[in-house]
């Protein structure tokens, strides 16, 4: 991969706060395409641990501030999931992470192999040698010297005897705003991000990568360690929506493609893009099962001795007067325990061990499609496997579909000036659809290229070399794209 900026480094335990301010600090400094790489020493969730010590939220806190700061996203990758153990432990700590400039980049190259990867790192840097590099603030030594001390003033300060007023006037004195709930602060800090990324040229792409990295990291840590409210959620999904479709947090345009679409996974008609609400469900059960093994846990010991008691989790039923958060356990206790196999067996899916990923695809598990594989290719550009899976799905804001929402006074086809302006006509009747088909048949050997509809499917079921397929697709979404 070649990008403008590349950091390697190791985590040492001993100025952990240093290198995440350090790395912030590039963040800032950078305005081009760059990623990190290497070994953080830190997970992010707690799906990325398996034996030792049970995780608890400080242990993801720093990479989530970290990815939420930087707005930078991880890139998928292959192979084994845990990229460390002691044959105890097996942990993911090994990441790539790249900034939103760096996946908009169409012109980016992709390199493999041990040796390929090298000359492009060592290039780039020989291209660095003899830049001036940024101005840095000089240190101020003055500050250095008077060290960590107290001015005579803020040490009488602190001796000063205050009154039971003095402590009224100074809660009192605090705005409403000052220290909002969970669910505000939550609310507050998506729109606040959402409304920074406004003032950016994103594509469609750009801000689904966006909504599923850096506002989904937020969300999956707050939901980690609060039980989310029904309203917040549907209140963080509409900011997501309109930012999505719209670029704003505000309602300004209307989507493409619903939203009960667009969330679902990739192979089955979606982007990917998490459901907020059945992720919340997910996590909400892992607690339904860390009740029902007996974690050693003080939260599980309380629940049994407060709650349960003797009763069976499985047929336990929560008393009239319970908490909204205890009976929101339980409700979600009895939406997983169909999939347990045996009754009073708490094997999900035949495992004993719960998995959020694993939980939220059972909840939303679909009808999957034949063209995911076509649409969003590894070899494609982001932004062209999005107008792509619009196009596939006939959701494309063209003006025989405008029509139908908003009177058009012509509807006429602005490539050709031929006819009305659809689906049909725009890629396979058009002259200039017809003229850019045989410019991509003279050169790179498609399957089929009667229609662009028959071409998707031809290509779902085309039996080529994989090198030879990606390509295909590739040229399938850029030819919809610039149409």
């Amino acid at each position: 991969m070649l990008s403008y900026n590349v950091y390697l480094w190791a985590q040492p335990r001993e100025s952990e706060t240093t290198l995440w301010e350090a790395l912030y600090q590039i963040s800032l400094s950078t305005h081009g395409a760059w990623c990190l790489l290497g070994d953080f020493n830190t997970i992010l969730s707690k799906e990325d641990r398996y034996g030792g010590n049970h995780v608890e939220d400080h242990d993801i806190q720093e990479l989530t501030n970290f990815m939420a700061n930087c707005e930078v996203l991880e890139m998928p990758s292959l192979g084994a999931f845990f990229t460390w153990t002691n044959k105890t432990i097996w942990s993911k700590i090994d990441r790539v992470f790249i900034n939103i400039v760096w996946h908009e980049d169409a012109t980016r190259a992709v390199v493999e192999g041990f040796d390929q990867v090298g000359d492009v790192m060592l290039s780039f840097y020989k291209d660095l040698l003899g830049q001036t590099s940024l101005q840095r603030h000089p240190i101020d030594p003055g500050i250095v010297l008077q060290g960590k001390v107290l001015s005579p003033e803020q040490q009488i300060d602190l001796y000063k005897p205050f009154t039971d007023k003095d402590i009224k006037d100074a809660l009192f004195s605090i705005p409403n705003v000052k220290s909002p709930g969970p669910d505000g602060a939550l609310v507050e800090k998506i729109t606040n991000r959402v409304h920074i990324w406004a003032t950016r040229n994103l594509s469609f792409a750009g801000r689904a990568m966006l909504i599923n990295g850096v506002i989904f990291g937020m969300f999956n840590y707050w939901a980690s360690i609060f039980l989310l409210r029904q309203n917040m959620l549907e209140k963080i999904t509409t900011i997501c929506r309109n930012y999505l479709w719209g670029g704003t947090e505000e309602h300004t345009k209307v989507p493409h493609i619903s939203w009960a679409n667009t969330y679902k996974a990739k192979k089955h008609r979606g982007i990917g893009i998490k459901d907020y609400v059945a992720w919340n469900k997910a996590t909400i059960a892992k607690l339904v099962w860390t009740v029902a093994t007996k974690k050693d846990t003080l939260w599980v010991k309380w629940v049994y001795g407060r709650y349960i008691k003797d009763t069976d989790w499985w047929d336990y039923a929560p008393a009239p007067g319970s908490s909204w958060t205890w009976k929101k356990i339980c409700s979600t206790k009895e939406t997983f325990k169909p999939d347990c196999h045996n009754s009073h067996d708490w094997q999900f899916q035949g495992r004993n061990v719960f998995k959020v990923s694993t939980g939220y695809q059972w909840l939303v598990e679909g009808t999957k499609v034949s063209w995911d594989k076509v649409v969003w290719a590894r070899a494609s550009i982001p932004r062209h496997a999005f107008i792509t899976w619009v196009y596939v799905q006939h959701r494309l804001p063209i003006k025989a579909r405008l029509n139908r929402f908003i009177p058009q006074s012509d509807l006429q086809c602005l490539l050709c000036n031929n006819t009305i302006e659809e689906d049909t006509h725009l890629f396979t009747e058009c002259l200039y659809a017809i003229e850019v088909s045989d410019s991509l048949m003279q050169w790179w050997p498609i399957p089929c290229r009667n229609t662009y509809a028959d071409l998707t499917a031809s290509l779902s079921r085309y039996r080529a070399p994989k090198a030879q397929k990606q390509i295909s697709c590739t040229i399938f979404a850029a030819a919809i794209y610039f149409i």
